[in-house]
């Protein structure tokens, strides 16, 4: 039996003149498949309820709610919900020439560009509670009968953010997703002060399990790890806040004042209120000169 070649898809057929791009919401149920195609435009879609397939180039993998996915013009792919399942997902297609734009703009020479993933899979962003709810408010923006360029680069640099300041790497691709989004969660909430009892938490997983995979991954103990978190957010509550110094230190997990400033100190080098100093100074132009 003969493979059948992808259909291919045109922008043009989707985007009415004076259009920037096409945003629909689809539900997909048993029985309910795609055929394969391709197309001439670049697409993000991300799963708003369900559970489906994802078949792209040549490979079949999971999609589950609250997954991101940056399809590239090149890639082969189709789309089903499983046997007793249903998936709904939001599509936002638009021209490569944005694609290309934004690259030139904001990614060039960078690895983190998501619609250049190296290899035969396209990158997906999994996403936390307050993202879902915020990609449902851009949706009724994005359908609106009358769109302008703005609204979509507004819509592509917001979900490019995200990606940029996706849950922490450093571990490369042996590090499991359930560790990401569990330090992710850490880092984002007022959970901090849990230290690694709370990451055991989020995970799902006993310390002695985190402990291996983080020094396997990270080159560091879960401790270790922790603190940079916790270092990062006292440094952006100094810069950004007035707060006292030890309800920071206190907030984000250290009761020893003296152990927070050491650590502090050697990563910043600088001491906690040195580092306010700096970082709080207003910008004034240099004095005016008669001549």
């Amino acid at each position: 039996m003969r493979a059948t070649s992808p259909r291919s898809l045109y922008l043009r057929d989707f985007v009415a003149p004076g259009r920037v791009l096409h945003a629909a919401s689809t539900t997909y149920g048993p029985g309910n498949l795609t055929a394969p195609h391709t197309h001439d435009f670049a697409e993000v879609f991300w799963i708003r309820a369900g559970r489906g397939i994802h078949r792209v180039n040549g490979r079949r993998l999971p999609l589950q709610a609250a997954d991101l996915v940056f399809i590239r013009p090149h890639d082969v792919h189709a789309l089903a919900a499983p046997r007793g399942e249903q998936m709904t997902l939001v599509n936002v297609a638009f021209s490569t020439h944005e694609l290309r734009f934004l690259k030139q703009r904001y990614f060039q020479g960078q690895p983190q560009w998501p619609w250049g993933a190296p290899g035969s899979l396209p990158r997906v962003l999994k996403l936390g509670a307050g993202q879902m709810q915020h990609l449902d408010d851009w949706s009724h923006v994005l359908s609106q009968p009358a769109q302008s360029q703005m609204v979509l680069d507004a819509f592509l640099l917001e979900v490019l953010i995200w990606y940029q300041t996706r849950p922490p790497g450093g571990g490369g691709p042996q590090e499991p997703e359930w560790l990401r989004l569990a330090l992710w969660e850490l880092a984002r909430s007022n959970r901090l002060a849990g230290g690694v009892s709370e990451l055991a938490r989020l995970a799902g997983r006993g310390r002695a399990h985190i402990s291996r995979v983080v020094r396997r991954t990270r080159g560091v103990t879960p401790t270790e790890l922790v603190n940079r978190l916790r270092l990062d957010r006292a440094a952006r509550e100094l810069r950004m806040t007035g707060r006292p110094i030890i309800r920071i230190a206190l907030d984000c997990g250290w009761s020893n004042l003296s152990h927070f400033y050491r650590l502090f100190r050697q990563r910043f080098g600088l001491t906690p209120r040195q580092y306010r100093l700096r970082a709080q100074t207003p910008l004034r132009l240099p004095p005016h000169h008669k001549s």
